[in-house]
């Protein structure tokens, strides 16, 4: 259990060993963090995480994903590191890795070790393509993962698909914490640990169900072009060059507000869109003629009379226009601008109404290797193991 809870939250009190790099694991570890668990990134020598100096230096990605949490280097092929990490494991919640199959295994730390050393642990593993299968020992970052679940090949309709956000390697961390937070209520209940495997496949396969029951139920490769019909998505260009994203589902009621809205109430009666099966045939011919009225306003004032009108709405926004939004600012989903002139995520939730605080600065490289083995270690062996070059950290004070 540990000793400092990592900030409050209903994960307070809690203690989380993070043997992680890059961008799946870690974000796992930073949704954990910001519900309060105290989480302990394990690092090896000389470098650590090797997102720290990814292009060169720093990154303020790296310091967005494992803001607040704690620093410890050690030498994993060492024995003494590794029996040194083994007390921390026996004290700890959970452990999360997300290595290839078998790299923990190599370096002594298996599910089943870590399970003899602590029976109520927590052990989740994400990986690229899981344990199993043919695929299994391949390596795999975010683009790969897009590609082999299937959602890069429903991105686009032509051409080059577009790789876009890190959905792999974000997708990959929100089912690693969920993961974590499952095993943990599970041991609430038991009283016994779990070891939950996923991977980036897994992971990723879960954003194209839509698509998926499609081809089920017609055998045909769906794009993003079916997904639009199906849905009534339409994606319109307004007198500014900018762009409305309409969402009409299979509502009718929406569809009436929508004909209103642009001053074609006939439309409504009109036997090729009076229905959906009507507008999913005839969509070209309505896009066209959807085209031709919202270049006549500005994208803004397309969206402020369409929301009064009920119609499910939005302007294709920026970054930056999302992070100045006035409805971002309202539900506080970033902090302030700290000493580095960075405004840090609070977690896509509000609990007991509240946000997450932001978490703090992100940990340089061994910062707290002596506070946490100092809970496990005598002074002298600490000190010893310091010296050895087994353990890293900030000179002794």
């Amino acid at each position: 259990m540990a000793q400092d809870s990592g900030g409050k939250g209903p994960l307070a009190g809690l203690r989380i060993l993070e043997f992680a790099a890059v961008l799946a694991g870690p974000y796992a570890g930073e949704l954990l963090r910001l519900l309060g668990a105290e989480v302990i990134k394990v690092e090896s020598p000389p470098s650590g995480d090797s997102f720290r100096g990814y292009g060169g230096g720093t990154t303020l990605a790296f310091t967005h994903f494992n803001a607040g949490k704690k620093s410890i280097l050690v030498d994993l092929h060492d024995d003494r590191g590794r029996a040194a990490v083994e007390q921390l494991i026996a004290g700890a919640d959970a452990l999360f890795e997300n290595s290839r199959p078998g790299a923990m295994a190599r370096l002594g730390l298996s599910e089943q070790r870590c399970h003899e050393l602590n029976p109520g642990l927590v052990y989740v593993s994400i990986s690229g393509f899981g344990s199993v299968g043919p695929l299994s020992k391949r390596p795999a970052y975010d683009a790969v993962g897009q590609a082999m679940s299937g959602l890069m090949g429903v991105l686009t309709t032509q051409g080059p698909p577009s790789v876009g956000p890190t959905i792999g390697d974000m997708m990959s961390g929100i089912i690693g914490a969920n993961a974590v937070l499952a095993g943990l209520a599970g041991r609430g209940t038991s009283g016994i640990g779990v070891t939950i495997e996923t991977s980036m496949l897994e992971a990723v396969f879960c954003l194209i169900n839509d698509q998926l029951f499609s081809y089920f139920a017609s055998g045909a490769e769906p794009d993003r072009e079916v997904r639009s019909a199906q849905s009534q998505i339409y994606v319109l260009p307004c007198q500014d060059e900018s762009y409305v994203v309409l969402h009409l589902s299979n509502s009718q009621k929406f569809f009436t507000n929508l004909a209103n809205a642009i001053g074609r109430p006939e439309l409504v009666t009109d036997e090729r869109f009076a229905d959906y099966a009507g507008r999913m045939e005839h969509r070209p011919e309505l896009r066209t003629m959807l085209e031709e009225a919202f270049r006549t306003r500005p994208s803004e004032e397309w969206e402020e009379y369409l929301a009064m009108q009920d119609v499910p709405c939005g302007r294709v926004l920026s970054i930056g226009e999302v992070v100045d939004h006035p409805q971002t600012e309202s539900l506080q989903i970033l902090g302030p601008l700290d000493a580095n002139g960075v405004r840090q995520f609070r977690g896509p939730w509000r609990i007991g109404g509240q946000r997450p605080e932001a978490p703090g600065p992100a940990p340089s490289l061994g910062e707290h290797t002596r506070e946490v083995f100092g809970e496990v270690l005598k002074p002298d062996a600490l000190e010893e193991l310091l010296a050895a070059g087994v353990l890293g950290g900030p000179a002794s004070p």
